[in-house]
């Protein structure tokens, strides 16, 4: 067997076409020849050998003339100037300090090696899609535990704040952060506060119930250290405003009866957070927290909720519920 493609390509496909990607140059390739479909299909989705050869001398060719416009004859490139992007998601590490019951990303490394984006990285990524969107609205700054590498959280901003200064794109995009809130330098709040960001914070309800869910690798549950930093954001001058939270709801909740109402009220009164993102855990159907048994009671749930949301509105004027209800009304 030959040298491992893997390293340099992925490659994904649905019923209608195929799309590879070239990692160190980020160009990616619609593919439309049935047989490289086949071959590609063979190696990088089934994982197996049969096609190596007819895979590696493709793949050659490609990486010997990824800037010659010849490829076009191989894989048509669809050119996306002019478009916009809403948002773009940058994973800025694949490292994390927690390791939460229900989480979906193999303890934030998605399987993979653990690796933190480098500056050239973080850059040539900017570049690309500066290159190929008009507008980029929004960037998402997502881990692993992306504090983990907060100085390339400043590598980005700051970057896209020159091209700004320097009239290549038109406007600065949104920053945003998905954290745990376990672990905040002084120099990642500076970063958030300067640039503006909207900030959401993983927490699961009270200290009993999220300590349960989300804890670290030593199993020490996280609830205070949140609290701490949430407290440290706030005193910085970062509004509330601008910091949100995201409870994974969960069959312990249910277990502990504690309905989405019960969430709603804990946000607001311990961190005058009115509105909540609840999602409900995304995990095998026979794992112990899957709320695939729990059906009757969310239903019941999501009624008074409803209710509940319906009855602050009217009587306190105030909206005091999640995010999901509040897009319907």
């Amino acid at each position: 067997m030959g040298r491992d493609l893997y390293k340099d390509f992925h490659y994904i496909q649905n019923e209608k076409t195929g799309v590879l990607f070239h990692n160190k140059s980020l160009n990616y390739y619609r593919v439309f020849d049935e047989n490289i479909k086949k071959y590609f299909k063979s190696y990088f989705i089934d994982h197996e050998t049969r096609f190596y050869k007819e895979v590696e001398s493709i793949l050659d060719t490609v990486t010997n003339e990824i800037n010659n416009s010849c490829l076009d004859n191989y894989f048509p490139q669809e050119s996306y100037d002019g478009y916009i992007l809403e948002k773009l998601v940058i994973i800025v590490t694949n490292n994390c300090n927690c390791r939460c019951k229900y989480c979906y990303a193999n303890g934030g490394s998605y399987g993979l090696n653990i690796n933190n984006m480098k500056r050239d990285e973080a850059k040539n990524i900017i570049d690309y899609f500066v290159k190929n969107f008009r507008v980029i609205y929004n960037i998402q700054i997502f881990g692993g535990e992306p504090m983990l590498n907060y100085d390339i959280i400043k590598v980005i901003c700051e970057y896209f704040e020159n091209l700004r200064n320097n009239n290549i794109i038109d406007y600065m995009p949104q920053f945003g952060i998905v954290t745990n809130g376990t672990y905040l330098p002084s120099e990642a709040i500076d970063i958030m506060k300067k640039f503006r960001f909207n900030i959401t914070i993983s927490l699961d309800g009270d200290k009993i119930i999220h300590d349960s869910l989300r804890i670290k690798k030593t199993g020490e549950g996280t609830f205070n250290y949140i609290k701490t930093n949430y407290i440290k954001m706030i005193e910085s001058g970062i509004k509330k405003e601008k910091i949100s939270f995201e409870c994974t709801y969960t069959h312990k909740h249910i277990e502990n009866n504690i309905s989405f109402v019960d969430l709603f009220k804990f946000f607001r009164n311990e961190f005058d957070c009115l509105i909540t993102h609840i999602t409900p855990v995304c995990i095998e159907k026979n794992n112990f927290l899957s709320l695939n048994k729990d059906k009757e009671i969310i239903k019941k749930y999501i009624k008074k909720a409803v209710e509940y949301t319906f009855d602050t509105i009217l009587k306190e004027r105030i909206i005091n519920s999640c995010a999901i209800i509040t897009e319907v009304i």
